[in-house]
């Protein structure tokens, strides 16, 4: 506990700047599903990182004064060593995410009371959808016994839903219904991005999947203004309104920030500023680098950027100074306050 309150204030002063807040890595390429819209785990098996290379990395990310760690992939849980990744992590950063397809996270409880967020994949309660979709046939029921297994033992569990066009009509009722059981859901956009010089490959062109009108998107975007109310969704009202004006008037009201509020780690350590761009250096070159001529150069052509809608992405490039993390922070426990006080009033009543 003391280890996690030092580290929510020493990130705060680190020396770095722009400060970083939001780091993904990608631990590995390995995957035991063959979800249709990414193609990670189709490609060539590469190198990873031993353990004690990714733990001179988190110790880099920790004193850049890094906020929020999330580990994905491939799946993060097959590695063999990742109880020790993430014991070593969980001190170090404010909050440390951990991403599973609902296959593994269900066995190994132990080791994910070192994540303070683990994110399982769902994204619909359909069963014969969200089996298509992993491309496996017992994603379903995989998914759903780890999600309620988690949050039965009391882990930060959290859903994580890919908003596409084969389940945009449905991703209303999977919020109320995970939301009545208390159990948040965290949101992205389908994308089918990526090029032969990516950092990492996952998005592939699936037509089930694609979005085939802006209105049907606008109108999602506005009725989650009221499930945000009623339920714990993971998208702050500053996304939102970037995501509604973009879609309504086709303006974007932000410039994205890559490499200065966030960026990307593969399984080789290699960074960049997000996962579509090509990577830039290595980890370890990073702390040098991180305030050179040639970084400005490359966040002024970040800036420029206008090809992803990656919601992670819009969110962190709204962040840029600590009064901007503490309202996004507030946001996401926005809801919990409001229920707690709801229930005051109510048992006063």
């Amino acid at each position: 506990m003391m280890g996690k309150l030092f580290s929510s204030l020493s990130c705060l002063l680190t020396p770095y700047k722009p400060h970083p807040y939001h780091v993904q890595w990608f631990l590995t390429g390995k995957c035991n599903y063959r979800c249709r819209t990414c193609q990670i785990w189709s490609q060539p098996q590469t190198r990873e990182l031993t353990v004690e290379e990714v733990k001179r990395g988190i110790d880099i990310l920790h004193a850049m004064g890094v906020v929020d760690l999330v580990f994905t992939g491939g799946n993060p849980l097959l590695r063999g060593d990742i109880a020790e990744i993430l014991k070593y992590a969980h001190p170090k950063f404010p909050l440390v995410t951990i991403y599973d397809n609902g296959s593994l996270a269900s066995k190994k409880l132990d080791i994910l009371r070192h994540a303070d967020r683990v994110c399982i994949s769902l994204h619909s309660l359909n069963p014969a959808l969200q089996n298509a979709i992993a491309g496996v046939p017992n994603a379903f029921r995989e998914a759903m016994q780890s999600i309620l297994l988690l949050k039965k033992k009391g882990l930060g569990v959290v859903v994580a839903v890919t908003v596409a066009g084969n389940n945009i009509h449905e991703v209303p009722a999977l919020i109320e219904y995970f939301g009545e059981r208390e159990i948040p859901v965290i949101l992205a956009l389908y994308s089918d991005l990526s090029s032969e010089d990516s950092l990492v490959k996952i998005g592939t062109p699936d037509p089930c999947s694609q979005f085939h009108d802006g209105e049907s998107l606008r109108k999602f975007f506005q009725s989650l203004r009221e499930l945000k109310r009623r339920y714990p969704v993971h998208l702050d009202f500053k996304t939102l309104e970037a995501l509604e004006a973009f879609f309504s008037e086709g303006r974007r009201n932000w410039q994205c920030q890559a490499l200065s509020s966030f960026f990307m780690v593969n399984e080789l350590g290699w960074v960049s500023g997000c996962h579509v761009m090509p990577p830039v250096c290595r980890l370890g070159e990073l702390p040098s680098l991180w305030g050179s001529e040639k970084f400005a150069e490359l966040r002024e052509n970040c800036k420029l950027c206008e090809k992803c809608l990656y919601l992670c992405y819009v969110a962190y490039s709204h962040i840029r100074r600590a009064r901007n993390l503490a309202e996004y922070l507030w946001d996401y426990k926005r809801y919990m306050w409001e229920r707690f006080l709801l229930t005051l009033s109510s048992e006063k009543g």
